[in-house]
């Protein structure tokens, strides 16, 4: 008796998972989409992705794009397309036609600020990673090229080994080695990361690998026997100025010097009988 409960229990698995349209994950964050914030927008994006739904990809481009309607009457979410004076509304999931003759004073735009779009573009680009598609997974790794950030890193993992094109599979290798190098979890990940951008000439490498080193210039008698410095600057040379030299000086403790105003203000307040210091003014 026992297996037969679990089977039609299992068997009803994959009817529950369909009961569970987009729009039933947007109703349960109402407001939150409605009216989205950076802040907490990304339970709402979690929920969305982790569905798998076919139109999930879909809503986010529209929604980061400006292009959805909430229906004040009930709250539901739509996409819409004019029609003379009036709007005809379109089903989130199927795109079809749901209600034509629509007056525009019954649906709101949602209108996610720039935090949020942004947070909206880093859920889509897991799908536009695995896009049928190659131009659109192209698009998406010149998106993540152009603004390396961690967040990108799982997903860009996560779609390396299904992907049948081989260049974009050591294009996706490459990015990925970009952002481990700056933001792994660990030192030794970043130390092999760096160490494999050692033979990489491209401009995308030599851009990483700029934003990872980061310098300090300090003042000191000696170089430090056990510091890595890049090099030793001379004054009035290699770009440093002497005044400029002088104030790092005074940032390390040295008397700032005197400037002429000061200099002549201290003379005129020493004039004795036309002379200062027996020097005639």
């Amino acid at each position: 008796m026992h297996r037969l409960i679990c089977a039609a229990l299992l068997a009803l698995l994959p009817l529950l998972a369909e009961a569970q349209s987009l729009q039933d994950i947007l109703q349960t964050h109402q407001e939150e989409v409605a009216s989205p914030s950076r802040r907490s927008v990304g339970v709402v994006l979690d929920d969305i992705v982790a569905s798998g739904l076919p139109g999930a990809a879909t809503f986010l481009q529209r929604w980061q794009d400006k292009e959805v309607r909430v229906r004040r009457a009930d709250g539901l979410f739509f996409y819409a397309e004019r029609d003379g004076e009036t709007l005809t509304l379109l089903d989130i999931s199927t795109g079809e036609a749901v209600e034509t003759g629509v007056s525009p004073d019954a649906v709101d735009e949602v209108k996610p600020n720039g935090g949020v779009r942004r947070a909206i573009g880093e859920a889509l680009v897991q799908f536009q990673l695995m896009d049928p598609d190659i131009e659109a997974r192209r698009a998406a790794l010149d998106a993540i090229a152009r603004n390396l950030d961690p967040s990108q890193l799982e997903p860009l993992l996560a779609s390396i080994e299904p992907e049948p094109d081989r260049a974009l599979r050591l294009h996706k290798e490459r990015l990925a080695n970009y952002l481990v190098a700056r933001f792994g979890e660990s030192e030794e990940a970043r130390l092999d990361a760096i160490r494999s951008l050692s033979d990489d000439l491209s401009v995308e490498g030599r851009a990483v690998l700029s934003q990872i080193l980061d310098t300090e210039l300090q003042v000191a008698p000696e170089p430090p026997a056990n510091a890595n410095v890049a090099r030793i600057l001379t004054p009035g040379s290699d770009g440093l100025s002497r005044a400029d030299a002088y104030a790092l000086l005074v940032e390390d403790g040295a008397p700032p010097l005197t400037t002429p105003d000061a200099i002549r203000a201290a003379l005129e307040a020493h004039i004795d009988g036309g002379t200062v210091g027996g020097v005639p003014v």
